[in-house]
Protein backbone atom coordinates (compact mmCIF):
# COMPACT_ATOMS: atom_id res chain seq x y z
CA UNK A 1 0.00 0.00 0.00
CA UNK A 2 2.93 2.37 0.55
CA UNK A 3 3.74 2.35 -3.18
CA UNK A 4 0.12 3.19 -3.97
CA UNK A 5 0.21 6.20 -1.61
CA UNK A 6 3.50 7.47 -3.06
CA UNK A 7 2.22 7.02 -6.60
CA UNK A 8 -1.01 8.89 -5.85
CA UNK A 9 0.92 11.74 -4.15
CA UNK A 10 3.26 11.99 -7.13
CA UNK A 11 0.30 11.90 -9.47
CA UNK A 12 -1.28 14.86 -7.65
CA UNK A 13 2.05 16.75 -7.79
CA UNK A 14 2.25 16.16 -11.55
CA UNK A 15 -1.41 17.13 -11.98
CA UNK A 16 -0.73 20.38 -10.09
CA UNK A 17 2.32 21.07 -12.28
CA UNK A 18 0.22 20.51 -15.41
CA UNK A 19 -2.39 22.93 -14.07
CA UNK A 20 0.31 25.55 -13.43
CA UNK A 21 1.62 25.03 -16.95
CA UNK A 22 -1.92 25.47 -18.29
CA UNK A 23 -2.11 28.84 -16.58
CA UNK A 24 1.36 29.85 -17.84
CA UNK A 25 0.58 28.96 -21.44
CA UNK A 26 -2.98 30.22 -21.54
CA UNK A 27 -1.97 33.03 -23.86
CA UNK A 28 0.36 30.87 -25.98
CA UNK A 29 -2.30 29.34 -28.13
CA UNK A 30 -5.04 26.75 -28.14
CA UNK A 31 -2.86 23.90 -29.49
CA UNK A 32 -0.43 24.02 -26.57
CA UNK A 33 -3.28 24.31 -24.05
CA UNK A 34 -5.01 21.28 -25.61
CA UNK A 35 -1.82 19.23 -25.35
CA UNK A 36 -1.48 20.12 -21.68
CA UNK A 37 -5.14 19.30 -21.05
CA UNK A 38 -4.65 15.92 -22.78
CA UNK A 39 -1.72 15.20 -20.46
CA UNK A 40 -3.91 16.04 -17.46
CA UNK A 41 -6.56 13.60 -18.69
CA UNK A 42 -3.96 10.84 -18.86
CA UNK A 43 -3.00 11.51 -15.24
CA UNK A 44 -6.67 11.63 -14.24
CA UNK A 45 -7.08 7.99 -15.35
CA UNK A 46 -4.12 6.80 -13.24
CA UNK A 47 -5.89 6.19 -9.88
CA UNK A 48 -7.99 3.33 -11.31
CA UNK A 49 -4.93 1.73 -12.90
CA UNK A 50 -3.03 2.12 -9.64
CA UNK A 51 -5.90 0.58 -7.69
CA UNK A 52 -5.97 -2.38 -10.08
CA UNK A 53 -2.19 -2.75 -9.90
CA UNK A 54 -1.96 -2.33 -6.14
CA UNK A 55 -5.21 -4.01 -5.06
CA UNK A 56 -4.63 -7.64 -4.11
CA UNK A 57 -1.11 -8.24 -5.29
CA UNK A 58 1.68 -10.65 -4.68
CA UNK A 59 1.00 -13.67 -2.56
CA UNK A 60 -2.04 -11.99 -0.95
CA UNK A 61 -4.01 -12.56 -4.15
CA UNK A 62 -3.68 -16.32 -3.55
CA UNK A 63 -3.82 -16.47 0.27
CA UNK A 64 -6.34 -18.68 2.01
CA UNK A 65 -8.07 -22.00 1.60
CA UNK A 66 -9.33 -23.05 -1.84
CA UNK A 67 -11.46 -26.07 -2.73
CA UNK A 68 -12.62 -27.73 -5.90
CA UNK A 69 -16.24 -27.91 -6.86
CA UNK A 70 -15.57 -31.13 -8.78
CA UNK A 71 -15.82 -34.32 -6.77
CA UNK A 72 -14.84 -36.69 -9.60
CA UNK A 73 -11.77 -38.79 -8.95
CA UNK A 74 -10.03 -39.10 -12.32
CA UNK A 75 -7.43 -41.83 -12.88
CA UNK A 76 -4.59 -39.56 -14.07
CA UNK A 77 -5.38 -36.26 -12.35
CA UNK A 78 -6.76 -34.99 -9.04
CA UNK A 79 -10.20 -34.38 -7.58
CA UNK A 80 -11.61 -33.42 -4.18
CA UNK A 81 -8.82 -30.86 -3.94
CA UNK A 82 -8.15 -28.68 -0.91
CA UNK A 83 -5.33 -26.18 -1.47
CA UNK A 84 -4.15 -23.70 1.15
CA UNK A 85 -1.72 -20.82 0.64
CA UNK A 86 -0.19 -19.27 3.76
CA UNK A 87 1.90 -16.13 3.06
CA UNK A 88 5.42 -16.02 4.47
CA UNK A 89 6.39 -12.72 2.81
CA UNK A 90 4.99 -10.48 0.09
CA UNK A 91 6.19 -12.90 -2.60
CA UNK A 92 6.58 -16.30 -0.90
CA UNK A 93 4.22 -18.73 0.80
CA UNK A 94 3.80 -22.19 2.21
CA UNK A 95 1.23 -24.42 0.55
CA UNK A 96 -0.66 -27.48 1.73
CA UNK A 97 -2.46 -29.87 -0.54
CA UNK A 98 -5.05 -32.50 0.27
CA UNK A 99 -6.57 -34.36 -2.68
CA UNK A 100 -7.34 -37.67 -4.27
CA UNK A 101 -5.08 -38.20 -7.26
CA UNK A 102 -4.93 -41.37 -9.37
CA UNK A 103 -7.44 -42.79 -6.85
CA UNK A 104 -4.91 -42.31 -4.01
CA UNK A 105 -5.46 -39.88 -1.14
CA UNK A 106 -2.52 -37.48 -0.76
CA UNK A 107 -1.70 -34.88 1.84
CA UNK A 108 1.45 -32.84 1.63
CA UNK A 109 3.13 -29.48 1.88
CA UNK A 110 5.44 -27.30 -0.12
CA UNK A 111 6.51 -23.79 -0.96
CA UNK A 112 5.48 -21.15 -3.47
CA UNK A 113 6.69 -17.87 -4.90
CA UNK A 114 5.02 -15.18 -6.96
CA UNK A 115 6.44 -14.49 -10.40
CA UNK A 116 4.50 -11.75 -12.17
CA UNK A 117 0.83 -12.67 -11.72
CA UNK A 118 1.51 -16.39 -11.23
CA UNK A 119 2.08 -18.33 -8.04
CA UNK A 120 4.65 -21.04 -8.79
CA UNK A 121 4.50 -23.92 -6.31
CA UNK A 122 5.75 -27.38 -5.44
CA UNK A 123 4.43 -29.91 -2.93
CA UNK A 124 5.52 -33.30 -1.69
CA UNK A 125 4.60 -35.88 0.87
CA UNK A 126 4.36 -39.54 1.74
CA UNK A 127 1.30 -41.60 0.87
CA UNK A 128 0.17 -44.14 3.46
CA UNK A 129 -2.84 -45.98 2.17
CA UNK A 130 -3.79 -49.63 2.48
CA UNK A 131 -0.35 -50.69 3.68
CA UNK A 132 1.38 -48.83 0.85
CA UNK A 133 3.97 -46.19 1.70
CA UNK A 134 5.32 -44.23 -1.22
CA UNK A 135 6.29 -40.64 -2.04
CA UNK A 136 4.45 -38.11 -4.14
CA UNK A 137 5.72 -34.89 -5.64
CA UNK A 138 4.16 -32.05 -7.57
CA UNK A 139 6.67 -29.97 -9.49
CA UNK A 140 6.15 -26.95 -11.67
CA UNK A 141 2.72 -26.20 -10.20
CA UNK A 142 1.20 -22.86 -11.15
CA UNK A 143 -1.76 -20.88 -9.83
CA UNK A 144 -3.33 -17.89 -11.54
CA UNK A 145 -6.34 -15.78 -10.67
CA UNK A 146 -9.50 -16.93 -12.41
CA UNK A 147 -13.02 -15.48 -12.38
CA UNK A 148 -14.05 -15.76 -8.74
CA UNK A 149 -11.22 -18.08 -7.77
CA UNK A 150 -7.86 -19.45 -8.79
CA UNK A 151 -6.84 -21.95 -11.44
CA UNK A 152 -4.09 -24.37 -10.52
CA UNK A 153 -2.11 -26.37 -13.03
CA UNK A 154 0.00 -29.27 -11.77
CA UNK A 155 2.23 -32.13 -12.83
CA UNK A 156 3.77 -34.77 -10.65
CA UNK A 157 4.01 -38.38 -9.64
CA UNK A 158 2.19 -40.37 -6.98
CA UNK A 159 3.71 -43.74 -6.15
CA UNK A 160 5.35 -43.65 -9.58
CA UNK A 161 2.09 -42.84 -11.39
CA UNK A 162 2.24 -39.68 -13.51
CA UNK A 163 -0.56 -37.20 -12.83
CA UNK A 164 -1.29 -33.82 -14.35
CA UNK A 165 -4.20 -31.50 -14.81
CA UNK A 166 -5.75 -28.19 -13.98
CA UNK A 167 -8.56 -27.23 -11.69
CA UNK A 168 -10.46 -24.05 -10.87
CA UNK A 169 -10.73 -23.65 -7.09
CA UNK A 170 -13.01 -21.38 -5.10
CA UNK A 171 -13.08 -20.16 -1.50
CA UNK A 172 -15.25 -22.48 0.63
Amino acid sequence: MARHTVAVVRQHEVRAAVAVELVDVAGAGDALAQQAAGAEQVFHRQPRRLQQAFGRTGVDAFAGKWVTARSALPATSCGALNYTVTPVSATTANVTLDATCANIHVTGAGTAKVTGSTLEWTAQGLVSQGGVNCPFTFTDGKATEDAGGIKIVYTGTICGIAVSGDEVLKKP
